[in-house]
């Protein structure tokens, strides 16, 4: 969670329950608390012991344990017992953590209780956790006040006002505005490299970004040739399993496909996935929206029914990791209902596009791109227009 101290006998005792009762409980037979903590703190075989301290300093966890890579999803019963008995220096860090995991109503509670007490960064946080979450009318005006208060501060480095002006640029492209975003992001850019050089990450992100909002706005062709530049930049100096060259691959695949060469998209996709699990891992995001993109291609090369199988998958493997009300859950199952349309199940796909509109006016705001899209989506659908809008967009 991104706590670093020793914790009360209290909480081990008082935390250990739920694990305990969705194993089974009593069920079980368990051991006392205090024969479980003997053993957990107890080294065998040569090793320490999985628990480490005393009941007067605390317990934390033997180093290794925190080292693997497939650790289980931090369940909310931690989080909501947590984060209210923390420092605002700790809630600071569990809200880091929180969101990196995408949950973002642990990270904005954690993060609020830190801005309360003015932990440097933490406005910061709490903003691109709002916009994340689907709030970008407010992430962009938390923003824009962060911008003016470190654009003002003598102590400010140009990479601090560029992170700000960046995530700026990315929620005005989320709540709809993709052309602007595409016309902030060029700037930043070219100011990027004025200031910190071609060669530095904040540039390279700016180019992704400018080319990702230009294909956005309709602009596919002129997408894909700012990108495969950008993708030779990053091969060079990250290397080809880095996750922004995977990511900037599948922009490039992407934007051909709606450029209209669906068959070159597909091939395109299907290689990175490959690469990217390799690398990266099936849970790890990129891999999933490689996934969420192959299934679209494949899909509107006219195989819907096998397009919305692995969407169903991808589904679940999303809810599982991220929840249903996570943006990109909702986009997965947005797309699923239109493949399930399209493959004939017309009145199973009106039903499940409804729950996802109303899921999506939950937390998205109403500019949205994803919730515009979905609700134009329903529109078409009750009326009998056709799955996908006139001019090669997807939703």
């Amino acid at each position: 969670m991104g706590l670093r101290r020793h914790l009360p006998i209290s909480w081990l005792e008082e935390l250990h329950q739920p694990y305990l009762e969705v194993r089974g409980g009593a069920r079980l037979q368990p051991e006392s608390f205090e024969n479980a903590l003997a053993w957990a703190c107890q080294a065998t075989h040569g090793t320490t012991s999985l628990l480490i301290g005393d009941v007067t300093l605390g317990y934390t966890v033997f180093d290794y344990l925190l080292d693997s890579p497939r650790k289980a999803t931090i369940p909310d019963h931690l989080w909501n017992f947590v984060i209210p008995r923390v420092t605002a220096l700790e809630a600071y860090n569990l809200g880091l953590t929180a969101h990196r995991d995408s949950r973002f109503t642990h990270a904005e509670e954690a993060l609020r209780r830190a801005v309360s007490e003015d932990i440097p960064g933490a406005d910061f946080a709490l903003a691109v956790t709002l916009g994340d979450a689907g709030q970008q009318r407010a992430a962009v005006g938390a923003l824009r006040v962060i911008l003016a208060r470190r654009g003002d501060a003598d102590s400010t480095t140009p990479s601090e006002v560029f992170a700000v002006r960046h995530q700026i640029a990315y929620f005005i492209g989320e709540s709809g505005d993709q052309a602007e975003a595409a016309s902030e992001f060029a700037i930043l850019a070219r100011d990027t490299e004025a200031i910190l050089g071609p060669r530095n990450v904040d540039t390279l992100s700016a180019r992704r970004q400018h080319a990702h909002f230009t294909g956005e706005a309709g602009e596919h062709a002129d997408a894909v040739r700012l990108l495969q530049p950008l993708l030779a930049d990053h091969i060079r100096l990250l290397g080809r399993d880095h996750p922004h060259t995977l990511a900037t691959r599948r922009s490039i695949a992407w934007f051909t496909g709606l450029g209209g060469d669906v068959q070159a998209a597909t091939t395109q996709l299907g290689e990175l996935l490959r690469d990217a699990s390799w690398a990266l891992g099936k849970d790890e995001p990129h891999v999933l929206a490689i996934r969420g993109a192959l299934a679209h291609f494949t899909g509107r090369a006219g195989r819907p029914e096998e397009a919305a199988q692995v969407l169903d998958s991808l589904r679940r493997d999303r809810e599982r990791l991220l929840g249903p009300l996570h943006p990109h859950t909702l986009v997965t199952r947005q797309q699923l209902a239109l493949f399930t349309a399209q493959a004939g199940l017309w009145g199973d796909a009106v039903g499940q596009l409804e729950q996802v509109v109303s899921d999506m006016h939950q937390v998205l705001d109403a500019a949205h791109t994803h919730r515009r899209s979905a609700e134009k989506a329903l529109e078409r659908l009750k009326n009998g227009g056709p799955v996908w809008p006139q001019g090669g967009g997807w939703a």
